[in-house]
């Protein structure tokens, strides 16, 4: 069963079923909790974080007088969704059992400062608070923090402050934070990828030790302020959206986009539902996208990729800007046999592959053809062919023999 929470002006939770019947309603319990612009969910421990003009602040449930946690919860309960706890009515008070040390808070120039939006990394149990130019990142989980003297009391609760503070990170205020966790045994650091009002979309490396970010790359090219950033585990990437319309899927490999779409409204925030699936709403619909004609990456190249062709059965020709070219097997990403031109102003114009002969031919800007043999990796060049200026090829193509007359093999 599926439960839905929303923060109502008369300073209540409500708690719905999946048919969004009310199924209860729970005070704040405090008075100084102001108005909530923004609920998160940590399933993990079955809270909710709630952000507003009464700061950021932790809650769980009081069930029977007892706080629903740790083992309590791990034990009775085997996913968030069957967690029910939160339906009992008589029985249930919102516990805070944490509140966060907000520095910029306490700068009379904001003395009433909103949070606008927050991103928490569930496995880290690290909470990304984003105001201004500054990304400020809380520790909340259990093994960090306890509760209060008094479970049964609301009064009683933890404070925090800030692991790690990135100040400047861009010029204008930040909308947007993702965190992306690479292997264990990567040299690297973790990912942060922000998006600001300078319409902006930058990736970040965290230090080992999580205290610094180093900029790694700029991605994305909206036109408008970034709303909403999200991780696609699946295919190592990102999809960004932006108050322009336009959402983009960014490879985490390349950093180069693989989707693209737009829409004709602004993009107010954006969800990854599964590996195929995401959603998006503007002010006035939720839309729902299916990612189709995903890849993965075959091979990389240190130079752009201007051409590639047939090269016979499970083989391909790769034709790189650096004039190099390559034959692959097209099973195993293995590179068969590979071919550079020798020292020369000239640049490469053509190749063409012959499968029988095992013969590569390239054709550079000065009408050369330098012939290749690639049963060897590297390949060895065999001969060059030269012609006059008034017969400079331009172009070539293979044919066989029989075609011309000539025999059987291929010319």
């Amino acid at each position: 069963m599926k439960l839905y929470f929303g923060a109502c002006l008369d300073r209540c939770l409500k708690v719905y079923d999946e048919k969004l019947v009310l199924c209860n309603s729970l005070p704040w319990g405090s008075k100084e909790q102001g108005t909530v612009a923004m609920l998160v969910y940590n399933p993990k421990w079955d809270e909710l974080i709630s952000a507003g003009a009464g700061g950021i602040k932790v809650w769980c449930c009081n069930v029977d007088g007892k706080v629903q946690v740790e083992e309590d919860i791990m034990e009775k309960y085997s996913t968030h969704a069957e967690r029910i706890s939160w339906k009992k009515k008589d029985r249930v008070i919102l516990v805070k059992r944490l509140e966060l040390d907000l520095p910029f808070a306490k700068d009379p120039k904001t003395p009433d400062a909103w949070v606008p939006k927050l991103h928490l990394n569930i496995e880290m149990q690290l909470l990304f608070v984003f105001w201004s130019a500054n990304v400020y990142v809380y520790d909340i989980d259990h093994k960090s923090q306890q509760y209060g003297s008094d479970p049964k009391s609301s009064n009683e609760f933890s404070r925090v402050g800030p692991k790690w503070i990135y100040k400047g990170l861009h010029e204008q205020p930040i909308t947007a934070v993702c965190t992306v966790e690479v292997p264990s045994n990567s040299k690297g650091g973790n990912l942060v990828v922000t998006g600001s009002g300078d319409t902006k979309v930058k990736v970040w490396k965290q230090e080992p030790s999580g205290e610094s970010v180093t900029l790694v790359r700029y991605i994305g090219n909206h036109t408008k302020p970034v709303s909403s950033i999200a991780h696609h585990k699946w295919s190592n990437s990102v999809i960004t959206a932006a108050l322009d319309g336009t959402v983009q899927m960014w490879s985490l490999d390349s950093f180069e986009p693989m989707h693209r779409a737009k829409l004709t409204t602004g993009v107010l925030s954006l969800t990854v539902v599964n590996q195929h699936q995401f959603f998006i709403y503007t002010e006035m619909e939720v839309k729902i996208f299916r990612l189709v004609h995903m890849h993965d990456t075959f091979a990389q190249y240190n130079s752009a990729v201007v051409a590639i062709a047939n090269a016979g059965e499970h083989a391909i020709l790769v034709q790189s800007e650096d004039g190099s070219a390559r034959l692959m097997d097209t099973r195993t990403a293995e590179s068969l046999s590979t071919t550079v031109p020798a020292f020369s102003t000239q640049g490469l114009s053509q190749t063409i592959y012959s499968r029988k002969q095992r013969r590569l031919f390239m054709l550079l800007t000065n009408g050369e053809i330098h012939v290749y043999c690639t049963k060897t990796n590297p390949s060895v060049r065999k001969e060059v062919w030269t012609t006059t200026q008034k017969e400079k090829a331009t172009c070539m193509t293979l044919c066989s023999s029989a075609a011309l007359g000539l025999g059987g093999s291929e010319r």
